[in-house]
């Protein structure tokens, strides 16, 4: 079976856990400090905040800085709306684009969202979304732009990389992104006062308290960080991995009916968090199941969208219609992208969606 995903990991990857591991020293302390400070000058910002997941790391965004009302596209992955309730800020779903599937800047403009003080800005499957547009309308509306580059690390908008434009940006490290820590989220801002609000709301000093959030144990361990450490020297080999087994992917799916890869935006340099093609003339699960019995795991991508979760319904009421999403939800799939994958994986899966498609 080719995987959906599969994390890159090295024999110093693991001599570097195994050092740590045997220094007696685990806990959150230099090494996680070390990747902090590597992690925020990859980004070029000025603080790097480590915590245990990403989801954590959106909450702690938006929680630290007190945002009550944020923006957010509806296709992305749960864990986004997720970590805004926990925010305790209050969701406003926005439709996205059609050829990238990232948050539509034109949902910025007009009064659907009165009141909105912050936008949370994904980059879908590692794809960076309309970052001009987005920032001068969240600077028409004074509304903060926070990114969630959780599928992005490395991609790059215009020469500037995810990450490096929010007012505040938060990522996943989880097992299947292109830099890992197992479990693990990163925050990056330039403001000293916010960083140290965000180490306090990670537990660094339990005897210390906010006025936005109570303070938990959401640290990062040395040991992860140390596999991180040896990810980051690896993520650009690991990105030019991605994008030539997706410029391979186009190449070998250009002459199969009614499966669309997305296609990369002039400025984007996309790190291929996963590779999404769009279906037609094909139920999406009768698609899933002939490739799963030709040993290929394809991925279902956010169905239902965010407007349609039952959180969303029950605590928020009514989103209305969405219709670029709906339809996303309903054709959207995803084909095994990892770093590690050869080029014979490639074609595998190219032959078997052939055979499907019939």
């Amino acid at each position: 079976m080719i995987p959906l995903a599969k994390p890159a990991i090295s024999d110093e990857d693991i001599r570097a856990v195994e050092r740590v591991l045997q220094s007696g020293l685990i806990a959150t302390g230099a090494v996680v400090r070390q990747l902090e400070d590597r992690f925020a000058a990859y980004h070029g910002r000025k603080h790097a905040v480590a915590v245990n997941s990403g989801t954590v790391a959106l909450c702690l965004a938006i929680g630290v800085s007190g945002f009550r009302k944020v923006i957010l596209p509806a296709i992305t992955c749960p864990e986004v709306l997720n970590a805004v309730v926990h925010a305790g800020a209050e969701p406003l779903i926005a439709d996205v684009d059609d050829g990238t599937h990232n948050l539509d800047p034109r949902w910025l403009r007009g009064d659907r969202f009165t009141g909105a003080d912050a936008v949370v800005v994904t980059h879908a499957y590692g794809h960076p979304a309309q970052m001009d547009a987005i920032g001068a309308a969240c600077r028409e509306r004074s509304m903060a732009l926070i990114e969630d580059f959780a599928q992005a690390t490395g991609a790059a908008w215009k020469g500037e990389r995810c990450g490096s434009r929010g007012i505040i940006a938060a990522t996943s490290l989880y097992a299947t992104k292109s830099l890992t820590t197992g479990h693990g989220g990163m925050i990056l801002t330039d403001s000293d006062e916010t960083a140290r609000r965000l180490r306090i709301a990670r537990g660094d000093d339990a005897y210390d308290c906010l006025d936005t959030l109570v303070p938990l144990n959401l640290k990062m361990t040395d040991f992860q960080a140390a596999l991180g450490l040896c990810q980051l020297e690896r993520l650009e080999e690991f990105i030019r991995s991605r994008r030539e087994r997706a410029a391979l992917y186009r190449d070998l799916l250009a002459g199969i009916g009614g499966i669309t890869p997305l296609r990369e935006q002039e400025g984007a340099r996309s790190c291929y968090y996963k590779f999404v093609v769009m279906l037609e003339g094909i139920r999406k699960e009768t698609f899933i199941a002939g490739m799963r019995e030709r040993g290929v795991q394809v991925g279902v991508l956010y169905d239902p969208p965010l407007h349609r979760m039952k959180i969303t319904r029950e605590r928020f009421g009514p989103q209305g219609s969405l219709p670029v999403s709906e339809r996303i939800a309903q054709q959207a799939v995803s084909l095994p992208m990892f770093s590690s994958m050869t080029e014979d994986d490639v074609r595998l899966v190219c032959r078997a969606a052939r055979e499907v498609r019939g």
